[in-house]
Parts: structure tokens; sequence; C-alpha cells
């Protein structure tokens, strides 16, 4: 996990950036211009001939109003300087914490540090369903999912997800609680399949298919702490136009890890995308999935599962209208959807999504997935294109170490393999 101030850090490290400052220990006076260290580095570079008039002293750890100053001079007396900035006045003391001094805005870092992340991607895969809301778990908040005597949080623990980033724990509070999806709009007598990935930490874990009127359709459950998948099909009825799924704890203790919950309408051939898939490079493959181990009937071990590829242009297309209110989709040919089997099991989607998706830096100590030397090399380029004066060189290093980081970072892809069965492609 990389922090903003550890990548900071690096920066200043690293070949070409050696002019950008330094990281010290200084204490600033509330009511005052002025902030103090003891740092060697400080002194020598306060009595040199350049001086620091003009750069930027910055304390991450202080109020909003307090983190940047420019510096208007120094002196240095007794081995301590003493930097009196432009202001205006601290209003907080800050005694011995970290702080910068750097030749660039250390907003304008900052700034570059959330830039980087939209340019920087890890690969991701979910399933594809037409609802509800969430159904991946990936929304950083459970504001989608309404509890009813259940806590639904948002857990990162890698032993609790099975794929993505996160998943759902929903923990029962009495027998029989739950947490409620939005409706999923459905033609009347139209089928839905309901799918969904879980495992149950304690008691059992359902997950019930019910219509907009609170009726019960058809329910999947699961008692192991090994994650399952299941699917169900719903036939659909002349009186139902919309249903909903519960996450469901059998017991007062029940404690359940949903990966995701989903429902598709298997009739349908086109499926929005999330919004992170606004280019096509981001969508790397349209996959059916593949479920080797059967644990009991519409349940299978979720680790027997494997991914054989789509052909686009044969079994799908890929549609990018950003005027549109949904903008993103996919578009299931006649043969693609005849050979997808959507009344068994959903689709699969393989893509690229930007870490700022993920979320983005507001502080110095918040952990983030990015990789450390991705990030850096990254910023490294934006420096080296915002500051030829100041980093003449840096342009020409950032994009050989950003080379470097890509080729590092990069997962071999398995031998393609042709299908001699319908579906074709490759298996990923």
């Amino acid at each position: 996990m990389t922090t903003r101030g550890n990548a900071r850090d690096q920066l200043l490290d690293e070949p070409g950036c050696r002019g950008m400052g330094w990281k010290i220990t200084a204490t600033a006076t509330a009511s005052g211009l002025t902030a103090s260290t003891t740092d060697p580095r400080v002194a020598r570079a306060a009595v040199a001939s350049e001086g620091l008039t003009g750069y930027w002293l910055y304390f991450p750890s202080g109020a909003s109003a307090n983190q940047v100053r420019m510096i208007a001079s120094v002196s240095v007396s007794s081995g301590t300087t003493t930097i009196t900035t432009d202001g205006p006045n601290y209003n907080e003391t800050l005694t011995g914490v970290t702080a910068y001094i750097l030749s660039v805005d250390p907003n304008h870092i900052n700034s570059l540090f959330n830039d980087a992340l939209a340019e920087l991607f890890t690969e991701f895969e979910i399933p594809l369903a037409h609802g509800p809301t969430d159904y991946d778990m990936s929304a950083a908040a459970d504001t989608d999912w309404t509890e009813s005597g259940a806590t639904d949080t948002k857990t990162t623990t890698a032993a609790d997800v099975f794929s993505g980033r996160q998943a759902m724990t929903v923990a029962n509070a009495g027998a029989g609680d739950y947490t409620r999806s939005g409706v999923v709009r459905l033609g009347q007598s139209r089928k839905a399949l309901f799918f969904g990935v879980w495992k149950a930490d304690v008691g059992t874990g359902v997950l019930r298919l019910r219509d907009s009127a609170n009726n019960s359709l058809d329910t999947l459950s699961h008692d192991e702490e090994e994650f399952v998948y299941g699917a169900k099909l719903y036939a659909g009825s002349s009186t139902v136009e919309g249903v909903e799924l519960d996450l469901e704890g059998t017991e007062s203790t029940a404690d359940i890890d949903w990966d995701c919950a989903g429902i598709v309408r298997p009739e349908d051939y086109i499926f929005r995308l999330p919004s992170w898939i606004d280019h096509r490079f981001n969508l790397r493959a349209v996959c059916k999935a593949r479920w080797h181990t059967s644990k009991d009937t519409n349940l299978w071990y979720a680790f027997s599962k494997t991914l054989e590829a789509l052909q686009e242009g044969v079994h799908y297309r890929y549609i990018r209208r950003p005027g549109e209110a949904n903008p993103y989709a996919i578009e299931l040919t006649e043969q693609g959807h005849a050979e997808a089997n959507l009344t068994e099991h959903p689709l699969w989607l393989v893509g690229l999504r930007p870490y700022s998706d993920i979320a983005t830096f507001s502080d110095d100590t918040t952990s983030h997935p990015v990789p450390e030397d991705e990030l850096v090399a990254k910023v490294k380029v934006y420096l080296g294109l915002s500051y030829r004066d100041k980093f003449p060189a840096l342009a020409e290093i950032a994009d050989r170490e950003e080379r470097k980081a890509k080729t590092n970072a990069r997962t071999e892809e398995p031998p393609q393999e042709r299908w001699s069965g319908p579906i074709g492609g490759r298996r990923i």
C-alpha cells in the first residue's frame, strides 16, 4: 500500500529530483509568520548564494489554512534556521512535526499525485448484471443497500473478498435480519437470473429474491466459510414488474461476507458498463464463466471458476456514446447471446480500472493500493513536462522510469489458446 507522504519522500530521492527540496522537522508558532528547524541542509542552503527565497514551506499535518506558505527570508543562528514566510500568520502551534521545503508549490505536487491516479490502471474482474446498483460491492459506501436489523459495512480485508477491491459484510442483530437492494425493473412474465458470491463466517447466508411488493420469490443458501457462487432462474410472473435482493442471515449471530449479488434479465442483449470503462482500451475481455466444482444444486465453489473470452465483433460490440445519459455499454450479437446462455450464469467482464476511481489522495497518511513505483514514475513525467526550467533532464528520465515500472507491474498473460467449442476466443 502507498501513502502520499511516502511517495513524496521517494520522489525527493529520485534521480533528477534532488533539487526539489527536503523533508525536515520544523516548528511553527501560532500568531506569527515564522518557523524554525535545526536541519543542517536547510542551514547550508540558507547561506548559499541562491538562498531559499521563493521556496515553499509545507506542513502536511497542519490545518488546511496553515499547510502552505511561501518563504520570504531565512536567517541562521547557532545551528537554527529561522524561516520567515509571506503569511498569513499561523493560527496554530506545530511543534517538532514533519515539514518540507520545496522548490515547487506543494499544492501542485499533491494535485499531480491525483492526476497520476487517473492515468494508472489496475485489472478488475466483475460480473455483468442489469442491477441492482452496487451489485459488485465496489461503491465506497453502503448507501445503495437498506439495512433491516442487520448492519452492513464495506470491507477490504483480503480473506473476506473473493475478487475485486472490496466486499460487504452483513452482521445480524436478530434472526432473519438482512440488507436489501434497490428495485431492478422486470417486464411482466419476464425471466430473471439472480446470483451471488458469498461465504458464511458465522451462521447461514441466504440470497433471497423478492418482488417489489415484498413477496419472497426464491432463495439460495450457504453455511460454509468458503466462498460459493450461486445462480438460479426465476421464471417470471404476470403480476411482477420489479425484483429486489435480500442479503440475509438465518441466525441472530450470522455474519456473512458478500462479494457480489446481482440480477440479469437473460432475454436482454444490452448491458450498461461501469463509468470507468469509458474507452475501448479499458475493456480487456467479456467472458463466459465455467464453474467446475459443484457444492449443491445451483451452488458451486467460487474458486473453481475459469473464464473463456468471447470474441469482439463476433459475440459482442462495445458502445461508447459520451453524450448520452448511459454512455457505455456492450451489445451482444445473436450468436453471442445464444452462446452466453444467460439463463444459467452471468457473463464476466475483465477491465482496466483507473486507480482514481477507487480512491484519491486527500492527506499524507491514508493508504492507497496504487504501486508506489508506478505513481512516482508518472509524477516525474508530469514534473518534467511542467517544470522544464527547474528539472531539464527529468522528462527523459521519467519516460524511462515509467516504462520500467509498467514492465515490472505487468502480469504475464496465459498463452492464447483457440477453442474448438462454440465460445471461440482465448482463455484468460
